[in-house]
């Protein structure tokens, strides 16, 4: 006999298609959804060729809406009127947000959500390398790739853990209940969707009340630092947080942090550098100890940093051009701050 089909959504489904595949938050899902045993196919107008290499990979099929389809998972930046999105309509095959389809694939398990206005692909990679290199079983979804291409977006896992970057951007992440919550900061963004900073702090503080064990949110959040603390399970981390860091150096190969408080080690070696990874690299081995692992110094000494953070495009005398996603107000002044430091 076969084995029954999946449910999702309170229907059986075993053959998904993304539409937007090529984004940092759809395809990695993809990626998820394949090495769960989905059937997965998807389409971008703009794919780039490491997104590819990664689908291919996973055995996700890069082509058109096919006419066997149960389920249609769209990324956020995709519009009503897509050609995609008319034709399951017009098929009557459901459609989901990306948001959406992740917080049904990852119900049931423990979950340790990263959010944030930024910092939140760099923190969910650092928290995955920690976890590999501990030998902590988890699975995860990252929003982004690594540099190193060896490394997939995303895997399964054969725990009940799963490391995932959530976005509020949309209002998806009111699906969410994790078991540990990560919030790297609480800036105000996308005056789209939230009309006032009010209205981001209470989707956040949300999210905190539903969370089942541990939130943990930066001592420098610029929004509110008191959501986190007010809830059951609150904790900082920070210069003067439950899990205390600071910098004792930052040199050309990486930084190296001296730990306190909570953390069960007094020093970690971090290859990245600046104030802001050394904030999220904080986050990451914090994020790590509370699901279990046993820290230990070089969790991220080797640690390979995600495409388009800090990647250096050209370096010559008397020139360096660098890209980096940086977008927010906030996050565009820390880097230039490193960069000019």
């Amino acid at each position: 006999m076969s084995a029954p089909l999946p449910t999702l959504f309170g229907r059986q489904v075993r053959r998904l298609h993304c539409v937007g595949v090529g984004g940092m938050g759809l395809g990695p899902l993809a990626i998820f959804l394949a090495d769960l045993g989905f059937f997965v196919s998807g389409e971008d107008d703009a794919l780039t060729e490491p997104m590819r290499k990664q689908l291919e990979l996973a055995g996700v099929r890069v082509s058109p809406l096919g006419s066997e389809c149960d389920l249609v998972v769209c990324s956020s930046a995709i519009a009503d009127d897509h050609p995609a999105a008319r034709a399951a309509a017009e098929k009557s095959i459901r459609i989901v947000r990306r948001g959406e389809l992740l917080a049904e694939v990852v119900r049931g398990r423990k979950l340790v959500a990263v959010c944030g206005a930024h910092g939140k692909t760099t923190t969910t990679a650092m928290i995955v390398v920690a976890l590999r290199q501990a030998g902590l079983p988890f699975g995860y979804v990252l929003g982004g790739l690594f540099a190193d291409d060896s490394i997939p977006p995303a895997a399964a896992g054969g725990s009940e853990w799963i490391v995932a970057e959530i976005d509020e951007s949309d209002g998806t992440i009111g699906c969410f209940s994790p078991e540990i919550t990560v919030a790297t900061n609480l800036d105000w963004d996308h005056p789209d969707y939230y009309r006032s900073p009010a209205e981001l702090a209470a989707t956040f503080s949300a999210l905190f009340s539903r969370t089942v064990g541990t939130v943990l949110v930066s001592e420098a959040c610029s929004l509110s630092t008191c959501l986190a603390v007010s809830v059951k399970g609150g904790m900082v981390f920070g210069p003067n947080g439950d899990f205390k860091y600071s910098i004792v150096s930052d040199e050309p190969e990486g930084l190296q942090l001296s730990l306190g408080g909570k953390y069960g080690i007094s020093l970690a070696s971090v290859r990245a550098r600046g104030l802001f990874n050394a904030a999220n690299a904080a986050a990451a081995l914090a994020a790590a100890q509370l699901m279990g692992a046993v820290l230990s110094p070089s969790l991220l000494a080797e640690y390979p940093s995600v495409k388009r953070r800090q990647g250096v495009l050209l370096a010559e005398e008397g020139l360096t051009v660098i890209e980096d996603y940086a977008h927010h107000p906030a996050e565009i002044r820390r880097l230039l701050d490193s960069l000019r430091a």
